[in-house]
């Protein structure tokens, strides 16, 4: 692939992958919800193990979100992953993804390419969202003529930008037609959820976003995105994706995302069990938390990566040469360890810079 032409005139001297960091205390019957929680992230993760590998049912897990407020929990009207983490928990897709970036069908039971350009899902049945109706076609096409159409879309618009049409061709089958041959709309895909078009259009955008309703495995209760949000088990949930087990309701009854954005604050509230995940670990933190026998620090590569741009329009940088020798002098590694403690992954496809 030809990152070049993403650079908007500047050559990119060095890339590293850094390591999210967050701490995990354990909880009876948290086992259902960190997986889901570190993939959003894409953090490190530092937990107690006792009570993951047999969880129980019953109690609360509660999350210290490295951010000082959160957008509103529409799924169709965030640009921001600290909200996502939050809404792909009220909200399911009709796809999702393995932590190996593998597609797998959520509220899709079936799907099958008409053509190059034309694609039909058909979805599972008694399917329920948290307000009791039914999840049918007519709410999949509402989803998506919602962003195609209407402003609130926008900020997600661009994971359907490919989509011509979307048709409901009966109660649990749907047909996408795109403009051209995409080969990444399942991927594309996973970055859209649905939402209940009956009660979503009687209550409008506004009143949706402060009282959310999805399909997903936790219901809204009560929040206020600048302090925490509330969410609590809907024990009507179909499953969610039946290839990543376990299937079936939460074995949590709450989960709490507080809004903590002050670091020392939540390593304090870490360490005195007033949290049980904790986002955004400075890596310098990390010996001292090792060594107690109550946290785990579990590690996963992030998807966002830190990198060196040049402008390449300008000297010495519109030199080749230059900006080879450069990349050269730079050690990436001993930038990772010396920024990240190690915490990361240099990516050598962007160490020689493309002529």
């Amino acid at each position: 692939m030809d990152y070049s032409k993403w650079t908007n005139g500047r050559g990119i001297l060095w890339q590293v992958l850094l390591v999210g960091l967050s701490i995990v205390l354990a909880l009876a019957g948290c086992a259902q919800s960190v997986p889901d929680v570190v993939e959003e992230t894409g953090g490190v993760t530092a937990g107690v193990t006792p009570g993951m590998a047999t969880p129980r049912q019953g109690g609360a897990l509660i999350l210290g979100m490295d951010v000082s407020s959160i957008m509103p929990l529409d799924p169709a009207s965030h640009s921001d992953r600290a909200t996502e983490t939050v809404i792909r928990n009220i909200f399911d897709g009709l796809v999702t993804r393995t932590t190996d970036n593998q597609v797998v069908l959520e509220l899709a039971k079936d799907y099958r390419w008409v053509g190059d350009k034309t694609i039909e899902f058909d979805l599972k049945q008694g399917v329920k969202f948290h307000n009791g109706e039914d999840l049918t076609a007519e709410d999949v096409v509402f989803t998506i003529e919602r962003l195609l159409n209407q402003e609130i879309g926008a900020p997600r618009r661009v994971f359907v930008k490919e989509v011509e049409s979307v048709e409901k061709m009966g109660d649990h089958t749907v047909r996408f037609n795109l403009k051209s041959s995409w080969p990444v709309f399942l991927q594309m895909l996973v970055h859209t959820q649905i939402v209940p078009k009956d009660y979503l259009t009687r209550l409008g955008d506004e009143s949706f976003a402060r009282n959310p309703v999805g399909c997903g495995p936790f219901r809204f209760v009560e929040g206020k995105l600048d302090e925490q949000v509330v969410l609590e088990r809907f024990d009507d949930y179909y499953g969610g994706a039946f290839s990543l087990p376990p299937v079936g309701p939460p074995h949590l009854d709450r989960v709490i995302f507080r809004m903590m954005p002050d670091a020392s604050a939540r390593l304090a509230a870490q360490e005195d069990g007033t949290v049980h995940i904790m986002q955004s670990l400075a890596p310098y933190v990390v010996p001292q938390l090792v060594s107690n026998p109550d946290i785990t620090v579990k590690t996963t590569v992030g998807t966002r990566p830190k990198l060196m741009e040049l402008n390449v329009t300008l000297p010495p940088f519109d030199d080749v040469r230059v900006r080879q020798a450069l990349s050269y002098a730079v050690d990436a590694d001993a930038a990772l360890t010396k920024v990240a403690a190690g915490y990361g992954v240099s990516n050598s496809r962007f160490s020689i810079i493309a002529a």
